[in-house]
């Protein structure tokens, strides 16, 4: 379930062309488990969301975003901690 939460959140990040239908049948196979943990949705998401953001890493134009994102951040709460 990692995987394929973490390969939609990739195809996705990227506008690469994704079977939205394949992907929600394939979790739904999950459908047991998910049922047995309430939980288990969210670590699987959390992990997916790690998993995607190291694989992203690598993309220079994602790494750029999220480098620029940061910064903007850190100046955001400089002005913050200034006023």
């Amino acid at each position: 379930m990692v995987a394929e939460f973490s390969s939609l959140t990739i195809g996705t990040e990227l506008n690469l062309p994704t079977d939205i239908p394949n992907h929600a049948s394939y979790i739904g196979s999950w459908i047991k488990s998910l049922r047995n943990d309430k939980r288990e949705i969210f670590r699987a998401a959390a992990a997916a969301q790690k998993c995607a953001d190291y694989c992203l890493g690598f993309h220079p134009d994602y790494a750029a975003s999220v480098t620029h994102a940061t910064d903007n951040d850190s100046q955001d709460d400089e002005r913050s901690l200034a006023a």
